[in-house]
């Protein structure tokens, strides 16, 4: 056989083999899961809806966990380390881990940079970090973190997404109709939150109600005196009728809160506990997005109706 030939038999070989093995590790890698790391419960379960089985999702931070005073772990740094994607909060929710989070790049999504500007709401100069209480906000991030999806991994799961979050959205879009027909049974004079640190701005500019906090939109800074007397004074003039506990925040300041309602001759009760900054326990219907909204929706309209 002429040398050529046999030369150029031997180059198509090697290409084909080449070729194959490419198609091959592209494949395999269309195959793999999305290693997705996400700070908070909401967001791992806004993770889980849209990317399903394509994705291992994993929470950092559990049930009744503050995110404001969240310190991450060895373990929580190796996990990010060697996550495809990072997704959170933004707006310095996980307050201790801002700097981290903000060098991770393109392996990393924020919710908060979703959001338009126009739409944060500020207290004090400082964002608000708490935007998950509105469900159409909440859709904001899953269409942005839908696409982030997908231009990581292209066709090879861009259908599946599409469908899931297609899905995921028109249960959101329910869930924000059920919020508001629930909280109608509210009287207008009733219709005021109060709570032991103001997580639920966004919640109440949605569904129409005033919302009161003893401490601010982060538990960093401790609750003062003065707002608590003041806070007393408002429930006792106003004849409020409930206040809430937080899971993820000590009940403390409430229960002082309350004692100083009583202490004005008007009997404040404890409306029931409200899922802030956390999800509830895996296995319970807070455990997700959409049950946490739903109880946090009847345990207030309940409370105060």
């Amino acid at each position: 056989m002429h040398l050529g030939s046999l030369f150029r038999r031997l180059l198509i070989c090697t290409l084909t083999v080449g070729i194959l093995a490419g198609c091959q590790n592209q494949q395999n890698a269309s195959n793999t899961k999305l290693n997705v790391v996400a700070t908070t419960g909401m967001l791992a379960d806004l993770t889980t809806n849209i990317c399903g089985e394509h994705c291992e999702v994993t929470a950092l931070m559990g049930p009744g966990v503050d995110p404001h005073l969240y310190k991450p772990t060895a373990g929580d740094l190796e996990k990010i380390q060697s996550a495809d994607l990072v997704v959170y909060g933004g707006l310095h929710l996980e307050g201790r881990m801002t700097d981290i989070l903000e060098s991770l790049g393109e392996k990393s999504f924020s919710a908060g940079e979703s959001i338009p500007k126009n739409l944060i709401l500020s207290t004090d100069g400082q964002p608000d970090p708490h935007i998950w209480h509105n469900p159409t906000l909440w859709q904001e991030v899953g269409t942005a973190l839908a696409k982030k999806l997908t231009d990581m991994r292209g066709k090879s799961i861009s259908m599946h997404v599409v469908n899931n979050w297609k899905a995921y959205q028109s249960e959101l879009k329910e869930l924000d109709a059920e919020v508001e027909n629930s909280l109608q049974q509210i009287p207008e004079k009733s219709r005021i939150i109060v709570t032991a640190h103001d997580a639920f701005e966004y919640y109440g500019k949605q569904y129409n109600l005033q919302v009161l906090g003893i401490q601010g939109t982060n538990t960093v800074t401790e609750a003062s005196a003065q707002t608590i007397v003041q806070l007393a004074d408002t429930i006792a003039s106003k004849k409020i009728k409930a206040i809430f506990v937080e899971t993820s925040v000590n009940p403390a300041t409430i229960r002082a809160l309350q004692k100083a309602v009583q202490d004005r001759n008007w009997e404040v009760k404890i409306g029931g506990e409200l899922f802030s900054d956390a999800l509830g326990a895996n296995g319970t219907p807070e455990a997700t997005y959409i049950g946490m909204i739903r109880h946090n929706t009847n345990t207030i309209a309940n409370a105060l109706k």
